[in-house]
């Protein structure tokens, strides 16, 4: 296929300084830094990767796709996770698109780097998914010469299925093939009833897992035969946990991993925060402690102001920007006792532990600094701003007969006022 990169060639005197930004830029990351075992090895990265990207100015579209495949299957062996490898390619974009501006049509240029950015990502998510696959593949083989561990013979029929469909589903991939979705609900719904070591709680989550394991399988080969792959990664992370919850079904693992994977399911992949579900769950948590202890705590909410307009605008690529950071600012201004949650689509919430109003408001009014303070780049001429609104209410002793409703309301109420007045 022929090459369509061409243009990038006029930004080449510029790439020896944006790689050396992306990987500084990794390495000032106290937990990325773990990841890389020398100077040697960074160093080795940063010519790979400047030898793959001037290769675009001259090869083919098949070859530039064969070159990131091996990158993204060389950084799953790095175990650099993909979501931290594409902010480091954010940064990187970014570093192209300013250098651009100064270019003569640096218009057509900025569309080819957007153009080969969504490429080039793509094809290394799908180097991250023979990766997993591959490993996968592996820990399935080990698990089925271990099953013999298992007493009950229902239960190790369960796990046997479970753990097939799982291998059928990574063969299908691997061969482009469209896989049967429906896992045996039957089995599985008798296994519940039967269960003794899992709570209700639990119990009903796992079959609400087992809805969305259907419906992201249907998803995940959707995206396959489109060649998605930057959908299909997170997609097949999720139905991962199939096996993860197989383990669980065969009692081989503690409570402490099944809270670990109730947790991890309940993170928007996005902002990396909880998501609403989750919300409601931890709330309801706090009011109980609330009635029983002199404890207080303060939940927030947050929305970002004409955030329609911003993907009108300029795009959703740029609104998950937009996203993305408000998630960060969140999680990096709150203490490790304290709980952020993506509610909608624009909307935020936060629950403050042993926090009250003057408390609350002076972390809600760092947040809205600090994201009022950023600028979003939609082009090469084009930077702008977003606002937020945030309402704050405490429950403390006064509050104690107040349920769930009440306080979303309240909440709620102190968040309509606070946009009012801006």
């Amino acid at each position: 296929m022929k090459n369509k990169y061409a243009k990038l060639k006029y930004i080449a005197p510029d790439i020896q300084d944006a790689f050396d930004m992306f990987y500084n830029t990794m390495l000032s990351d106290v937990r990325l830094s773990s990841f890389f075992e020398s100077d040697a090895q960074i160093q080795s990265l940063i010519d790979k990767q400047k030898k793959f990207f001037l290769e675009a100015f001259e090869l083919d579209v098949d070859q530039i796709e064969k070159s990131y495949i091996k990158i993204g299957e060389m950084h799953y062996d790095m175990r650099i996770p993909y979501v931290d490898y594409m902010k480091g390619m954010e940064i990187l974009q970014e570093h192209f698109l300013l250098y651009s501006a100064s270019i003569e049509d640096s218009a057509e240029i900025m569309r080819e780097i957007f153009s080969y950015f969504r490429f080039i990502k793509s094809k290394t998510a799908q180097g991250y998914l023979n990766k997993m696959l591959e490993s996968d593949e592996h820990d399935i083989q080990l698990f089925l010469q271990n099953i013999t561990t298992i007493n009950d013979e229902f239960d190790k029929k369960i796990v046997l299925n479970r753990i097939n469909w799982l291998n059928t589903l990574i063969l299908s991939i691997k061969n482009s093939i469209v896989l049967d979705t429906k896992t045996n609900d039957t089995e599985f719904k008798e296994w519940i009833e039967r269960a003794t070591f899992i709570d209700m709680e639990k119990k009903l989550f796992f079959e609400d897992l087992e809805k969305r394991i259907n419906i992201n399988t249907q998803n995940l080969f959707y995206f396959l035969e489109n060649g998605n792959y930057l959908e299909m990664l997170p997609l097949y992370e999720s139905l991962q946990n199939i096996y993860k919850l197989t383990l669980i079904l065969s009692n081989s693992v503690s409570l402490t991993v099944a809270d670990d994977l109730v947790k991890n399911l309940k993170i928007d992949s996005l902002t990396h925060l909880y998501r609403k579900d989750a919300f409601n769950t931890f709330l309801e948590k706090e009011l109980f402690f609330l009635k029983r202890s002199n404890s207080y705590f303060s939940v927030v909410y947050i929305d970002l102001d004409k955030f329609k307009y911003i993907n009108d605008t300029y795009g959703h690529w740029s609104g998950d920007k937009v996203l993305e950071k408000i998630g960060e600012l969140i999680n990096s201004n709150i203490r490790e006792s304290d709980i952020g949650f993506r509610n909608g689509g624009d909307e935020f919430a936060i629950i403050l532990k042993q926090a009250n109003e003057e408390q609350a408001s002076k972390i809600c009014e760092k947040i809205y600094q600090e994201f009022s303070s950023c600028n979003f780049m939609h082009n090469e001429k084009t930077f702008f701003n977003v606002s937020l609104s945030y309402g704050v209410f405490v429950c403390d002793e006064s509050t104690k007969d107040m349920n769930i409703t009440d306080v979303i309301e309240a909440v709620d109420q102190r968040l309509y006022k606070a946009k009012n007045k801006n």
